[in-house]
């Protein structure tokens, strides 16, 4: 015969009867005590599984009974925070795993959080030197795996969406910060500013010599 203990924990004390086999009028009955623990489980909630590189992903531990806890990112790195948060490096799907402990008890549970790739901006300008009233092109020389979305500050009030754009400096003998900033179909963003000297225009440059 079997007991289920529903809604139990704790120390128990069980009866066990016995009874003689051939007519049953002896009969005897012993005691044991069991030990019932609460019933452990594994829970993991995550309010942003999808993130971009380098952003922070907020693990939420909703288990039940359990008393310690050990996480494994997927990453080879690990926490025993009780609701850890993480950065990822690189992009890719990754397997978090939370191991919960319950005396000589564990139960594990698994979540997949996605990492974005972030891009990495960067550019040239042709010329290299600038020159005022001549144009000046500017070429995307970062790096990305993903579709990207362009915004130029050209340091003077003006603006471009374009891939590539070409811009005329009007005012010679000045310092002008250049900004780019650039966006991935998912998001991700990446940010580089670069400091231009304007020089004067040849043709500036040969009227003070004649």
């Amino acid at each position: 015969r079997h007991t289920r203990f529903r809604n139990v924990t704790g120390v128990q004390t069980c009866a066990l009867p016995i009874f003689r086999a051939s007519n049953g009028a002896c009969s005897d009955e012993t005691t044991f005590t069991i030990v019932i623990k609460p019933f452990l489980k594994s829970n993991i909630f995550v309010d942003n599984p999808i993130v971009c590189q380098k952003e922070s992903v907020h693990f939420s531990n909703v288990s039940q009974n359990a008393q310690t806890y050990l996480w494994s990112f997927g990453d080879s790195t690990y926490s025993n925070e009780t609701n850890p948060s993480h950065q990822y490096l690189f992009g890719g799907n990754f397997i978090v795993r939370l191991f919960a402990y319950q005396n000589n008890c564990i139960d594990t549970s698994f979540h997949t959080v996605i990492i974005r790739p972030r891009p990495i901006a960067d550019f040239l300008t042709n010329p290299l030197y600038p020159r005022a009233n001549q144009p000046v092109s500017f070429f995307y020389t970062g790096t990305s795996i993903e579709s990207l979305s362009y915004v130029w500050n050209f340091g003077d009030g003006s603006v471009s969406f374009d891939s590539t754009p070409s811009h005329l400096y009007t005012t010679d003998s000045t310092t002008i910060t250049v900004q780019l900033i650039v966006t991935t179909q998912y998001g991700c963003t990446d940010t580089v500013s670069k400091v231009l000297f304007i020089h004067r225009s040849e043709e500036h440059t040969s009227e003070l010599q004649s």
